[in-house]
């Protein structure tokens, strides 16, 4: 639970603020955990200091005695925290008192959760500090070593009326408010750690994806070093930039829900335990009620049965009778006052804990909302901005893609794009099932003629700065009649790899040049 931000509800009174229900005089801080002793007896303190609100510090009210109260210090191990809230169970029947970590025996001197217990002491500590009741306790102020000026500051800002008075308490409430409490929060406390269980499986798999797309930068990147993608290794690059981007944004995407929703449950969590915890003292003083009242009862029984008999043993019994029947109902009424005093204290406290659970939430789930948009929109706006990036030749400047459409035209005669029209790697044509290759006809004895010519005119093309496929099909179509080049005149009906079918004719220069890359489907 964040107490610097313990907003009060309250349910008995519809004018109360938050600020009304809480205290605001000191700033409490847990640091400088210390290992002490040895062996078997080796434990960890942790120093307390207590700041000064600068509103109160600096008030006229204070009259400068608070400024040596200011940053007062002392250490305290964790043993002496469990002693302090048990005190305070005792001490304020009814009251919510924050919970403490549970003990631990195997690691508890490992850093990491040494931390984690500073964390969990500082958490309770605030929470008392800032409790309209607890805070004037003198259990607290006795653990913290405030001095006296500090004590009368806190009582001073002690709202006043938090607890209705019993008069009040009669005629606003009728029979048991809290009949249902503990199966409430006992319910309350279920749910909410099944929520928790679900975001954290979710904020698992957040991690996870982080992990994935920084293995799918990494993959990216190594196949953009091979050489056989050379012409590929700026957009696979790009990719991979983005998707090292992506896995960041997921991992801080993850650390922020473990710093919202999640913490926040877990808070509220282990608070609901404190609640059944008051509940359960609850019921039990109502199980004392009832045992005194039934005693009493029988003891009222049985002084009438005395009082009517003679003598003076008769006497003698009687006004033993009469005592016992006296201390009885001092029980009795110490026990219903006491009863009285929890119920009414808890009705306080849940009135308190519903509306600041309220305002926590409310904050909360607003601000979980704020960051995954955010995180959405940098997605969004990563992706955005590697269209272009992917986009054909987006890497090149008008020269250097000049440069490198020149060297594919250079190099078209030993491409694997020049195989079809001819070279010991094409394929054969329809009437040259042996190999001969395309563009040669049935005979085959015009392949080098074919590929130079192709060539030199794509050369001449590319120097005018068109661009290589516009140049391939423009010198694929450049016989003078509008026939393809690589178009078979002869022989049977065999499939070109560039015309996709049988027949005399190929695809058109446009038909060519309009030509895009399509994956195939797996």
């Amino acid at each position: 639970m964040l107490a610097e931000e313990v907003l009060g509800p309250p349910l008995l009174s519809q004018q109360a603020t938050a600020e009304s229900l809480s205290i605001h005089v000191v700033q409490m801080s847990i640091g400088e955990p210390i290992s002490e002793g040895f062996g078997p007896r080796k434990y960890t303190t942790y120093r307390i200091t207590t700041d000064i609100r600068d509103h109160i510090l600096h008030s006229t009210l204070s009259g400068g005695e608070l400024a040596l109260a200011n940053g007062v210090s002392c250490r305290r191990r964790f043993s002496e925290f469990l002693k302090l809230r048990g005190e305070l169970l005792d001490a304020c029947p009814g009251v919510i008192v924050p919970p403490l970590p549970e003990k631990q025996t195997v690691g508890r001197f490992d850093p990491e959760f040494v931390e984690k217990r500073r964390r969990a002491l500082s958490s309770f500590l605030c929470s008392c500090a800032v409790h309209p009741i607890l805070a004037t306790t003198p259990q607290v102020s006795s653990f913290c070593e405030w001095p006296p000026a500090l004590v009368r500051a806190v009582l001073a800002s002690a709202p006043r009326d938090y607890i209705p008075s019993a008069e009040e308490w009669e005629r606003t409430e009728g029979g048991d408010p809290h009949k249902s409490a503990l199966a409430d929060i006992v319910a309350f406390e279920a749910q909410a750690r099944k929520l928790r269980e679900v975001l954290k499986r979710d904020h698992v798999r957040e991690l996870e994806r982080s992990v994935d797309l920084m293995e799918l930068a990494q993959a990216l990147c190594s196949f953009g070093s091979s050489e056989y993608n050379v012409a590929l290794r700026h957009h696979l690059g790009r990719l991979s930039q983005a998707m090292g981007g992506l896995s960041t944004l997921s991992k801080l995407q993850a650390e922020a829900d473990t710093r919202t929703l999640l913490a926040l449950l877990k808070d509220y969590k282990n608070l609901a335990g404190a609640i059944a915890e008051q509940c359960q003292r609850r019921e039990s003083a109502h199980k004392v009620v009832d045992a005194t009242s039934t005693e009493l009862r029988a003891a009222q029984a049985l002084l009438a049965k005395a009082a009517g008999r003679a003598g003076a043993s008769g006497e003698r019994k009687a006004a033993d009778l009469e005592a016992r029947v006296a201390e009885l109902r001092a029980r009795a009424d110490g026990a219903h006052a006491h009863l009285q005093l929890h119920t009414r204290t808890l009705s306080a406290e849940l009135g308190r804990f519903h509306a600041q659970k309220a305002a926590h939430f409310r904050s909360v789930l607003a601000q979980m909302a704020a960051e995954r948009a955010a995180t959405s929109a940098q997605v969004h706006a990563r992706w955005r901005d590697l269209v272009p990036a992917l986009a054909p030749h987006a890497d090149a400047s008008p020269d250097a893609r000049h440069a490198r459409l020149a060297g594919a035209a250079n190099g078209f005669e030993h491409s694997s794009l020049a195989a079809p029209f001819g070279g010991a790697r094409g394929w054969g044509s329809p009437g040259a099932p042996n190999g001969t290759p395309l563009g040669a006809g049935s005979d085959g004895a015009h392949t080098d003629s074919f590929v130079h010519a192709m060539h030199s005119h794509a050369q001449q093309l590319l120097a005018g700065g068109a661009s290589l496929s516009g140049a391939l099909a423009h010198a694929y179509t450049a016989d003078g009649d509008g026939v393809p080049l690589g178009t078979c005149t002869g022989g049977g009906g065999g499939v070109s790899p560039l015309n996709g079918h049988g027949g005399s004719r190929g695809l058109t220069g446009a038909q060519l040049a309009a030509t895009q890359y399509s994956p195939p489907i797996v």
